[in-house]
C-alpha cells in the first residue's frame, strides 16, 4: 500500500482497492502460500480466502469480475500467477511485479480462459531470478525462468 499509493489513484479516479497480506511465515514475513518449499508444513489457504475477498468485494459494492484486476509484488506476483490459473471467472487481468512462475502453480494451472496480463520483471532482481532455479538452490522451491513463465502464462513469445 505504502510503495504504489493505490488509495490516492482510487479515491481520485473513482475505484476498489484492497490489499490482501497473506500470512506471516517462520521467517517473520508475509506470504501467500503459492507453492514455497519453506512453507510446505502451512495449512493456509490463501487462494482461496483470495477469491472469497474478491467475492465479497463484489457483493458488497455491485462490482463484476469484468472490472477486477489482480496485482502483487513478490509473493504477491505469485498469487497473482495463481490468480491467473485458477480465477478468471472472478478478474479480467493481472499485473504482477517481481515475483516467480512457481513449478506447483505451472504444474495445477487450469488455464481457464487468456487473461490480459501486464508484467514488470527486471534482468537484475537478485531473488526473483530471470534465468530461473529449477533447482531449488535459493530454497524458494523450483521456478520457471522468466522467458518460460512469459511464454507459459502470457501466450506470448519473448
Amino acid at each position: 500500500m505504502r510503495f504504489t499509493q493505490h488509495n490516492e489513484i482510487a479515491d481520485r479516479d473513482g475505484f476498489i482497492v484492497a490489499y490482501p497480506q497473506g500470512s506471516i511465515d517462520l521467517r517473520g514475513e508475509n506470504f501467500f502460500n503459492v507453492g514455497h518449499d519453506f512453507n510446505t508444513d502451512s495449512l493456509v489457504e490463501d487462494l482461496d480466502y483470495t477469491r472469497q475477498l474478491i467475492l465479497k468485494l463484489h457483493r458488497d459494492n455491485a462490482l463484476s469480475a469484468s472490472k477486477t484486476l489482480a496485482t502483487g509484488f513478490s509473493t504477491g506476483d505469485d498469487m497473482s500467477d495463481l490468480l491467473v490459473c485458477t480465477s478468471s471467472d472472478v478478474i479480467r487481468a493481472v499485473a504482477p511485479v517481481a515475483g516467480i512462475l512457481m513449478k506447483p502453480i505451472k504444474d495445477r494451472c487450469l488455464h481457464e480462459k487468456p487473461l490480459p496480463i501486464f508484467a514488470m520483471y527486471g534482468t537484475d532482481d537478485d531473488i526473483s531470478l530471470y534465468s530461473a532455479d529449477m533447482q531449488n538452490r535459493d530454497g524458494f522451491g523450483a521456478y520457471l525462468d522468466l522467458p518460460a513463465t512469459a511464454q507459459f502464462l502470457f501466450r506470448c513469445t519473448v
